[in-house]
């Protein structure tokens, strides 16, 4: 559409902590722009400009406005590898909006901790316990043979002990097994007594609508090597992580930590419809998540109508959903974006543009010759209403004037 135009305004905090932007800050940077032509949004210390050439010196280029034939391109244009585009949840306006509807695989921000919805199930009762484990696999979904690392899991030798309970007996339902790669007497190990090892590194939190599970470093202490989620045995598969799915409809998150961005715990929370479950740094949230960039009740997570969405609970530093690196924005668009400590309101915006005002009836203003407003529901009623009907402001001699003729000839059009 010809004539549009981005209304871009920029809110920068002052303190560079960690990437984050403090919502209850006072002391904000605040810059306004219009923009309706390629560019770009760079920020030099706390202010933010607009700039069609290159970036100064000593300043960061946050994003690149790219104008197209009827719509605006955004791309993050940030140098450094860890800076990403984030959807400010607080931001997403509507009458009827629960906030954002959740997806697998959809990166959660509350602060410096960064949350990964693994799974949704609207259906418990199908899954099976094995695809649980699937947690404690490498965060980057890298595939691992654990057969193949575990191929002698079924060896067992009459001199060789448990390493921990020293018994050299075993059975079929409790044999011996190598599940890392030390070697001698310190290689084998119950299966049982390798579970029970297990449990006593993870620890669990359950409430009434979720749980959650920690795990401490699930590594061999002498060898160093990983411990994997399955052992093979006699062609049978055994879990040696057990971790029962609810009964009811279920969103599953992955936590990790701020600082290396490796896996932390796992949180699982189930829900009827209409229910809603709070996460936050306070004891009485549904799932706790113990980091001081966490509101107490930083937000919460509805399900409504077979969906999940997640609602911001007015937190300090923000709940943030991950954007890809280009976003396209077009009409009735209005969103705002984070980067780093620089949040970013973009609203999509059309000027009028009324090319026949003539209220005559064989002279009717054309629906598309009107341009649309920011918010789509009210651009239609608009529309409708201008269909059927014209407003003129008169004085209110001519308006009793006008009513006098009308009431003399019914039948006569005026013009």
């Amino acid at each position: 559409m010809r004539g549009s135009y981005l209304d871009v305004q920029a809110l920068t905090w002052e303190k560079a902590t960690h990437g984050l932007f403090d919502y209850e800050a006072k002391q904000i940077q605040k810059s306004n722009f219009k923009v309706n032509s390629t560019c770009l949004l760079c920020r030099q210390n706390s202010d933010c400009y607009i700039t069609t050439e290159e970036k100064k010196e000593e300043s960061t280029p946050l994003i690149k406005f790219e104008q197209r034939s009827s719509d605006f391109q955004v791309q993050l244009m940030a140098e450094e590898a860890s800076e990403k585009m984030w959807l400010v949840v607080k931001g997403i306006k509507g009458k009827n909006s629960n906030g954002y509807k959740l997806n697998e695989g959809d990166w959660i921000k509350l602060g410096r901790v960064r949350l990964r919805v693994q799974k949704i199930s609207l259906h418990p009762e199908t899954l099976s316990r094995s695809s649980m484990p699937d947690f404690f696999n490498h965060f980057d979904n890298e595939e691992v043979d654990y057969k193949q690392e575990t191929s002698n899991a079924g060896e067992t030798t009459d001199s060789a002990p448990c390493r921990i309970c020293l018994s050299e007996s075993s059975s079929p339902d409790d044999p011996l097994i190598c599940p890392c790669k030390c070697a001698g007497t310190m290689k084998y190990v119950h299966l049982n007594c390798l579970k029970e090892w297990i449990k006593s590194k993870l620890n669990s939190r359950v409430t009434e609508k979720g749980m959650s599970v920690y795990m401490k470093d699930l590594s061999c202490e002498l060898c160093n090597s990983s411990l994997p989620s399955f052992v093979h045995y006699q062609n049978q598969q055994i879990s040696l992580i057990s971790l029962n799915y609810p009964s009811k409809s279920f969103i599953m998150l992955e936590e990790f930590r701020p600082e290396k961005m490796q896996k932390q715990g796992l949180h699982v929370i189930s829900l009827d419809d209409g229910q809603s479950g709070n996460l936050g740094r306070g004891h009485d949230c549904d799932i706790k998540i113990s980091d001081i960039s966490v509101s107490r009740k930083h937000c919460k997570v509805k399900f409504c109508g077979n969906e999940f969405y997640l609602e911001d609970t007015k937190s300090k530093f923000g709940t943030l959903i991950k954007l890809s690196n280009s976003i396209n924005i077009k009409d009735n668009t209005d969103i705002t974006i984070q980067v780093s400590r620089t949040v970013i309101h973009i609203v999509h915006k059309q000027p009028w543009s009324f090319k026949n005002k003539c209220c005559c009836k064989s002279n009717k203003v054309a629906i598309d010759e009107i341009s649309c407003f920011t918010q789509s529901e009210f651009a239609n009623n608009y529309n409708e209403g201008l269909s059927n009907r014209v407003t003129i402001n008169l004085p209110i001699r001519e308006i009793q004037h006008i009513d006098s003729v009308i009431e003399e000839n019914p039948e006569e059009e005026l013009c």
